[in-house]
């Protein structure tokens, strides 16, 4: 699966047009807390090791499998985009497609995406599990586009897609990561992962 951090190429990619399993759908909230999926992590839980050698970064998986649903309709407004999340490492935990009118619905896959933000906030390295996969990794750069708040993800290493972005800011900690290709826009609600 491409990942496009958090960008609809996880979650557009993911879905692929393939729709599977039926399931409950999430909605993540970008002015509320989010309503959907916890991630579920051991305390003092041992990160696996990279499954693929670690070719672009050495993050590991640290949350759960996140049921990811797939909408035909827009997405719901949202609150205005802000500035990007502080460096740190999260974990998904939630996330919701919206396919457009007649775009394929239901369950589409379970994600576990982790993230860890460097370089004062320009790199994002990615690890990410589709439906018990085994680990791609990815790098992004984060690139400032024209308008206020409005960024770019480019893949550096794992790929060479690129996304048009935007963070949302949430009650507490973490961010709702806002990305469109096309007619699909995905909402991901990622929380700091703390040990």
């Amino acid at each position: 699966m491409r990942f496009l951090l958090l960008s609809s190429a996880l979650f557009l990619s993911a879905c692929g047009g393939i729709v599977s399993d039926s399931g409950d759908a999430g909605d993540a909230s970008a002015t509320d807390a989010p309503v959907g999926y916890d991630v579920v992590v051991k305390p003092d839980a041992t990160p696996p090791p990279p499954q693929d050698g670690g070719a672009c970064n050495d993050v590991a998986l640290l949350g759960a499998d996140v049921p990811l649903q797939a909408i035909p309709q827009g997405p719901p407004p949202t609150a205005a985009g802000g500035p990007p999340p502080p460096p740190a490492t999260y974990a998904l935990e939630s996330g919701t497609l919206y396919t457009g009118q007649g775009g394929p619905s239901g369950a589409v896959a379970k994600v576990n995406i982790t993230i860890r933000i460097e370089n004062g906030g320009t790199t994002y390295q990615v690890a990410e599990s589709q439906d018990g996969k085994p680990v791609e990794r990815r790098t992004y750069e984060l690139g400032k586009m024209g308008a206020p708040n409005a960024y770019t993800l480019t893949a550096t290493c794992g790929g060479s897609d690129s996304s048009q972005v935007s963070f949302i800011p949430i009650n507490g900690p973490g961010f709702v990561l806002l990305a469109g290709s096309g007619n699909m826009t995905s909402i991901e609600v990622f929380r700091p992962f703390t040990k």
